[in-house]
């Protein structure tokens, strides 16, 4: 399944292996007839949700039967559309989609997995990644069940890729087989009949293409192999390459390769077995989503394969004393909401709530249950406080954070903000998770009493409220105490799945203006909202007729219905006004699009890496538009892009978040966090500050960096002992140019889960396992030729986790790692000068360990094997021994009743 794209634009530059990621890989390659990481991957998604959809029946439509998607292609709008009809958007699951193949394709993009030979099944190292699959499994459940969705997605996205490379680049479709591997991911079992690291694996190729390259004797035993790929490790004689162009190992005995990425002999010298490594590689994939749908409620997996009919109400409430009539109008909003989609699909997946008053704010309540959310609400009262400003940024980076992207916030105040230094981190956050925020805003002079401690208030204060509903597409509606509740019920207007903003402009100044909203066929429930004093308003249809609509004012706020039908194209607004003004055009809508921006990887795996946020100065961009809803009739065929002024941050954040790693956290515990910061064009001053939502805690630190450098800094996070299993920890970053106010900030934040203590880990401790020796110093030995001789040793270590580096501490020796029979085998090689070494072990979890080693002398082994050598006469003469006493007693046995006495044996 391909979804509609538009390209905009775009250069490749140079990157960084696995079928190719996803759609841009066949541009880059011209594999159009190859199937990449991203197909594989939305069939198989689509396939299980069919499959939950099939057995889960709707309550009030036809059920679906599986004939009627037989041999058809599936798409995400034929299996949703027969399920749910209008009633659900297809953006979630779109969203949740992209989501998950990103973090697929970025397995051959980031510089902490792309060279990884266990994630992708490289080198030999089967048994690893194998283990490596177990344990990213049990993280997954983990997010599922702490209802984690957006981290559980990211993990899945990498278990899928590592799980279709093992298809791709071992030797299990050469070996003959037609099913997919029973054992492969799946908990409790292990991958045995690997060959070993002094078993040859290959037979040398001179062709691109390679034909039965792998060796006779590997077939015949079938056992499992697979290519090594570039110098990292090195690969041993007679054993297998990845092959491809930018394979250095191929030019080494055994030369070519064996992968099957594409359908191409260029990149894959096993092209010929694409389509069947293909095939079962997407079968894999389903029986994998299939057996975690088994471990979790078919609602949960629904969530996270973003099946949503709404993904949340979630609200920022003020709760100082003048706020009583606005935490009343949110609780008559919520429960008319509730009430009218309890009998429904349409009810959201969360609520949430976070409170704020000066100077604290939080906790954030969030509850898949209605009943829970209002108890919540109405927990809440109006006390204290009175005075300007408020903690309301703080407040709304929690619920930004907090409640799934693509959602809309609605935030009740009647103060400016005391943290308007968060301004940047939460514009980042809206951009970040597509978010939508509006602000209804009470003001009464009426109230002066309520605020006691304001004297003079500036009247721009709320300034800043409105830059943030502006940049989001959100609005904000100034009201008083009188018209509060009527003005919230824009809260009802937007809780559906497809409401769509068709025209939003703020003005500086009043007077007379003309303002054009385009309507389109797939338009219906158009509403205005105006927020001004407005003298004069006219609507006018595309062929100039008056439209008055259903008009209703409360104050300064203006809310206008159009009637259904409305006429296709240009809608006409004439206004007259005596101070600046706002109109907020949205209406519902089949048709909706999803984007995001991305920089072209070339390389052994060339594909589109996703940017987390806004495009990145310096970096050649391309955006990608996903329509929805879009009939086979139409084509998207161009899109405007209005820019903003000011200049763009030049850095980049990515937190170091990678399968399998340890983001499970205890409380009462400290946890190391590590932020990578690049920064892509001139030589700047950054400050980062990093922090948490559960603590008032922040790291901040200046650094300074040249054009193209990558600096990577870690920090503690404190847990607190308070915290109950499964609350999800927050972990912000954020850079700003230094001393700068006019620069857009980099953000991104990492997700950790609270456990607790008896749910950690059960695996044994990494050991240091016995050396064995390869290579001795000499007895006697002149300290002018010490560099003249050598002794090896290896270490042969099972970690169930997997070897992921070897670092030589100390010691002037080199070490080595590969795999050994799935085992990870690490030699060290040092001169004779140095007799001792050691070295820094660290496995796939990011456990750390020492092990030492010391070099036995020549007449040490000699010693010992002079001892053996002793030993065995000794032992011969044992044996015998034991064997006569052995028959003499079976022969005693033999004869009379089975027992004799001593007496008869003497007689003997």
């Amino acid at each position: 399944m391909l979804l509609p794209f538009l390209l905009l634009g775009g250069l490749a530059i140079p990157g960084g292996h696995a079928f190719f990621p996803n759609f841009w890989s066949k541009v880059l390659s011209f594999t159009w007839g190859s199937f990449t990481h991203q197909d594989l991957t939305e069939e198989a998604v689509l396939n299980v949700t069919l499959q939950i959809l099939l057995d889960n029946k709707h309550p009030t439509r036809p059920p679906l039967h599986w004939e009627d998607f037989e041999g058809k292609t599936l798409t995400a709008d034929a299996i949703l559309g027969a399920y749910y009809g209008d009633e659900v958007s297809l953006r979630p699951f779109r969203a949740a989609m992209r989501q998950i193949v990103s973090a697929n394709a970025n397995m051959d993009f980031l510089n902490g997995t792309r060279n990884d030979p266990i994630r992708h099944f490289d080198s030999e190292r089967v048994r690893q990644g194998n283990s490596l699959l177990l344990r990213a499994r049990e993280d997954l459940l983990r997010n599922v069940r702490a209802k984690e969705y957006e981290g559980a997605r990211e993990i899945l996205g990498q278990i899928l890729h590592s799980l279709q490379d093992f298809y791709s680049h071992t030797n299990w479709v050469e070996l003959g087989h037609t099913g997919i591997h029973p054992d492969l991911a799946t908990p409790g079992k292990d991958i045995d009949s690997i060959a070993e690291v002094s078993e040859q694996t290959c037979t040398d190729c001179s062709d691109v293409s390679c034909q039965n390259n792998i060796a006779a004797a590997i077939q015949k035993r079938h056992l499992l192999t697979s290519g090594y790929y570039g110098e990292s490790p090195v690969k041993p004689q007679g054993k297998c390459s990845h092959g491809g162009p930018f394979d250095d190992s191929k030019e080494r005995s055994a030369r070519g390769g064996i992968n099957k990425d594409t359908a191409t002999a260029l990149f894959s010298p096993h092209h010929f077995l694409h389509e069947k490594a293909a095939q079962l590689a997407l079968k894999a994939s389903i029986k994998f989503l299939s057996e975690l749908r088994g471990d979790v409620s078919d609602r949960d997996m629904m969530r996270l394969l973003g099946v949503s009919a709404f993904p949340a109400l979630s609200f920022v409430l003020d709760t100082t004393g003048s706020m009583g009539e606005e935490i009343t109008s949110a609780r008559l909003q919520s429960r008319n909401i509730i009430q009218h989609q309890r009998m429904t699909l349409l009810d959201p997946d969360y609520y949430i709530l976070v409170p704020f008053n000066d100077p604290s704010f939080g906790p954030v309540y969030k509850t898949s249950d209605p009943e829970e959310f209002l108890k919540a609400l109405d927990s809440l009262h109006a006390l204290g406080g009175g005075d300007e400003p408020e903690m309301c940024l703080s407040a709304l980076q929690l619920a930004l954070i907090n409640t799934p992207p693509h959602s809309e916030i609605f935030v009740f105040t009647d103060a400016s903000s005391k943290d308007a230094h968060l301004r940047s981190t939460v514009e980042a956050l809206i951009q970040e998770r597509k978010m939508k925020v509006s602000f209804l805003i009470t003001e009464d002079p009426s109230r002066s009493s309520a605020r006691s401690r304001r004297e003079v208030l500036h009247p721009n204060r709320f300034d800043l409220y409105s830059d943030l509903a502006s940049v989001s597409g959100g609005q904000i509606v100034f009201t008083n105490n009188q018209y509060i509740s009527e003005v919230a019920k824009i809260i009802t207007d937007s809780a559906y799945f497809d409401v769509v903003t068709l025209f939003h402009v703020q003005t500086l100044e009043g007077g007379i203006a003309h303002h054009v909203f385009l309507v389109d066929e797939f338009i219906h429930n158009v509403t205005l909202y105006i927020n001004g004093d407005v003298r004069e308003l006219r609507i006018h249809d595309p062929t100039g007729r008056k439209q008055n609509g259903r008009r209703q004012s409360f104050g300064k706020f203006t809310r206008v219905l159009l009637s259904d039908p409305l006429q296709v194209g240009n809608w006409t607004i004439y206004m007259k006004t005596v101070e600046p003004y706002s109109i907020h055009v949205q209406g519902r809508s089949s048709f909706d699009f999803l984007y995001y921006f991305g920089t072209p990887i070339n390389g052994s795996h060339p594909g589109l890496y996703q940017l987390n946020n806004q495009p990145v100065a310096g970096v050649p961009t391309i955006l990608v538009v996903d329509a929805i809803g879009l009939p086979d009739s139409a084509n998207l065929s161009d899109v405007s892009l209005t820019s903003r002024n000011g200049k763009t941050q030049t850095a980049e954040l990515q937190n170091i978040n990678q399968m399998s790693s340890n983001l499970l956290v205890t409380p009462g515990t400290s946890h190391p966090v590590s932020v990578k910061i690049t920064n892509y064009k001139e030589s700047h001053c950054y400050s980062v500050t990093i922090s948490n939502d559960v603590s008032k805690d922040s790291n901040t630190f200046r650094i300074h960096m040249e054009a193209g450098k990558r600096v990577v800094k870690t920090t503690e996070i404190r847990v607190p002992n308070n915290l109950e299993q499964n609350t999800i920890v927050t972990v912000m970053v954020k850079a700003d140019v230094c001393n700068s106010k006019s620069q857009t900030p980099c953000f991104t934040h990492l997700s950790l889960i609270v456990i607790g203590e008896n749910e950690t880990s059960t695996a044994p401790p990494p050991v240091c396992p016995q050396p064995s020796y390869l290579q001795f110093c000499p007895t006697s030995l002149v300290p002018s030729r010490c560099k003249d001789f050598q002794w090896r040793s290896m270490l042969l270590v099972t970690d169930i986790d997997g070897i992921k580096s070897v670092r030589v501490v100390n010691g002037s020796g080199t070490a080595s790692q590969y795999s050994d029979a799935g085992n990870d085998a690490i030699e060290y090689t040092s001169h004779c000068c140095d007799l001792q070494a050691e070295l820094l072990l660290t496995n796939h979890k990011e456990a750390a360990w020492n092990c030492s080693l010391y070099a036995p002398t020549a007449a040490l082994q000699a010693e010992h094997k002079a001892h053996y050598l002793l030993m065995i006469p000794l032992l011969l003469i044992l044996g015998v021994s034991l064997g006569i006493c052995y028959f003499q007693r079976k022969r005693r046995r033999s004869t009379g009743s089975g027992y004799s006495s001593p007496e008869d044996g003497e007689k003997d």
